[in-house]
């Protein structure tokens, strides 16, 4: 019981450190951030800062893996009636509004190398595309997306649009607002989506059949 209440405490404080980092590198840039200063506003001592993090890499690094994680529950927790692509423009608003609107994702300067070659990171993005590469499928198989769209390929489309750092500076250039920019990304993302002519298929749990003319639609 007590381990537990450590280990508690422990991720209590590692989140605490995860939204000081992200307030302050909101505040004055990736570049800027020191140890020094993260560890003034989160409100621990340095060696608590350096017991949990070696640099401020590990915390970009630590800040982006916790928001896929986050992304990965919200998957799981989707009301399993809805279609496919209802489920990807859920999860595609919500990672939008994170970054654009609501500024969850702060660390666009941190080394991309260091990033994308981390471990951790690897493992939770590949787990967090292939979630998203069985609902892209299953949408597919009912109709309701393009069937010769390349699963790989639209995702990827998807990921580069959170990594573009020129979405932010149209927003701070007062080119467009957030809001209107998370509208109208996403529209174009799933409206890419759908089947030649607008056409989608009606939504069917998987086995309740459907039929559209003479084809049965299931999705599951």
């Amino acid at each position: 019981m007590q381990e537990s209440l450590r280990e508690q405490q422990r991720l209590r404080r590692t989140d605490a450190i995860l939204d000081a980092a992200r307030e302050l590198t909101l505040e004055t840039g990736y570049e800027a951030l020191t140890m020094d200063a993260l560890a003034a506003r989160a409100g621990v001592t340095k060696p608590t800062l350096y017991a949990h993090f070696p640099n401020k890499e590990a915390i970009a690094v630590a800040s982006i893996v916790r928001n896929i994680r986050r992304g990965q529950a919200g998957l799981s927790q989707l009301d399993p009636t809805l279609s496919p692509l209802a489920k990807l423009e859920k999860y595609f608003r919500w990672a939008l509004v994170g970054k654009f609107v609501e500024r969850k994702i702060a660390f666009g300067g941190a080394p991309v190398a260091v990033i994308r070659t981390n471990p951790e990171y690897q493992v939770v993005f590949q787990e967090m595309m292939q979630s998203l590469s069985a609902i892209f499928e299953a949408g597919k198989a009912c109709g309701e997306i393009a069937p010769g769209l390349d699963t790989r390929t639209a995702l990827q489309t998807f990921v580069s649009v959170l990594r573009d750092i020129e979405y932010d500076e149209l927003i701070h250039s007062g080119a467009v607002d957030s809001d209107a920019l998370v509208e109208t990304l996403t529209k174009i993302l799933i409206g890419g989506l759908t089947s030649p002519g607008g056409t989608t298929a009606t939504w069917v749990p998987l086995g309740c059949g459907k039929r559209r003319g003479e084809r049965e639609i299931e999705c599951g």
